[in-house]
């Protein structure tokens, strides 16, 4: 959690939800902060005046929310605290869109982590525990996860770990290297394929500038989600690259409308030139394995042993955001 540098704690709030009044202490609303209710109280708007803060969200949900704030735990969730209206299933998707609503971003991981229990993954070679990439790149492990000196990120019994994170930028990037003599033709060295994930413009502390963590392997049973309405196995855009169906996989880029942030770049290596061709988008949630990395998170060159694998994403392009902005 975030360091509360606020120094009147004797200070209460009203958050009033559907006529509902809910009383927070300092201490509560600065638990898993910086968070909306944070920014309402120390704007120097009415809400912070008055300390009293009046919204159109379900009371009930937010019951479950005032004991998190107290450090309760809270998942899986009652069912006596489940709405009338709402199955648990219901609940615990409602509950992760007022956490949503509320920045509340460790709560916000722990549902993530329940949602993600689907039971033994031992026999796929993985651990069962999960674990956000702010809390790795934080080291802030939980008990049964470790993380290597060789920054792979293990369970105690050395299986990999699936490592989340969300509302993150993340840029496909193939390299592509080109005979000299002729510019279309493909020369029969490999050609390579690097997700780079960077944290999107924020004022929390934990993000900044630049990428975070760079992927060049592929999980073999793997998915991308895409814009909501396409999903494609991550092999089917990796392997291509193996067998150097370069434009045919570069097409297939372009068709899933990533277009607008396309960024064809030529460079010279070893008597070749390269070609990389770069496709930007907003990621809603991934998983990977992080296998040997360096401290800047690239895979080192000569790194042997299990390489950090993408294992699902689900993305938006700039043209599916773009689209769906009302104009005022």
């Amino acid at each position: 959690m975030a360091a509360d540098t606020h120094t009147d704690t004797s200070q209460s709030y009203t958050v009033v939800l559907r006529g509902e009044a809910f009383q927070l202490s300092h201490s509560q609303i600065y638990f898993d902060s910086p968070n909306y209710l944070t920014t309402c109280f120390s704007s120097g708007f009415a809400e912070s005046r008055n300390r009293t803060l009046r919204l159109d969200r379900s009371p009930a949900l937010f019951a479950i929310i005032v004991d998190y704030l107290s450090g309760y735990t809270v998942l899986p969730i009652s069912p006596r605290a489940i709405p009338p209206t709402m199955t648990e299933a219901t609940a615990l998707d409602n509950l992760l869109a007022d956490a949503r609503f509320y920045d509340l971003q460790g709560l916000q991981d722990l549902i993530f982590s329940t949602k993600r229990c689907v039971g033994d993954l031992t026999w796929m070679g993985l651990a069962n525990e999960t674990v956000s990439l702010r809390d790795v790149l934080a080291h802030e492990l939980p008990h049964g996860v470790v993380e290597r000196d060789d920054g792979s990120v293990v369970s105690t019994d050395g299986l990999p770990v699936l490592v989340s994170a969300r509302d993150m930028l993340a840029t496909f990037t193939y390299s592509i290297p080109i005979e000299l003599t002729s510019e279309d033709a493909i020369s029969d060295r490999q050609t390579s394929l690097t997700v780079e994930f960077s944290w999107a413009g924020s004022t929390s502390s934990d993000r900044g500038q630049g990428p975070v963590l760079n992927i060049v392997g592929c999980h073999k049973d793997g998915q991308l989600s895409i814009n909501n309405w396409k999903t494609y196995p991550i092999l089917q855009l990796d392997s291509a690259l193996t067998h150097r169906k370069v434009n045919r996989n570069i097409d297939l880029m372009k068709n899933l409308e990533f277009g607008f942030n396309y960024k064809p770049i030529y460079t010279s290596h070893d008597g070749y030139r390269i070609r990389s061709e770069s496709f930007t988008f907003w990621v809603d949630e991934m998983l990977c394995c992080l296998g040997k990395r360096s401290s800047e998170g690239a895979p080192p060159s000569d790194a042997p042993g299990r390489p950090t694998q993408l294992v699902r994403a689900t993305l938006r392009s700039p043209y599916l955001i773009l689209g769906g902005i009302n104009a005022l």
